[in-house]
């Protein structure tokens, strides 16, 4: 969807890409049935808004706000993640350095 969008500002295209390189972790965390479950009935409570005359804002502020929180953690994930594979390669060098010292 968003590789299309082409514009001249170098910010508004990092924001793009940003924003839709998270998108199919947010879609993946929204769908697990845990994470459902609790952010629905537990934390925002929904069923006590389906019955209400302004449902429609409820909809609306509940997608912004599952938007929001799984925007949040797929961000942390991957910095985590980026955080990993960075301690593993300095380990993996740190090896093979002493491997090379030690012949």
């Amino acid at each position: 969807i968003f590789k299309d969008v082409k514009t001249d500002n170098q910010k508004i295209n990092k924001a793009v890409c940003f924003v839709s390189q998270a998108t199919f972790g947010i879609y993946l965390f929204h769908e697990s049935s845990p994470f459902h479950r609790y952010m629905y009935y537990d934390l925002l409570k929904a069923q006590t808004h389906y019955s209400s005359s302004v449902n429609y804002l409820w909809v609306i502020l509940y997608s912004i706000a599952i938007f929001a929180m799984a925007f949040v953690v797929e961000v942390a994930r991957r910095y985590i993640v980026k955080g990993m594979f960075l301690f593993y390669n300095k380990i993996k060098e740190s090896k093979m350095k002493q491997k090379k010292e030690g012949n």
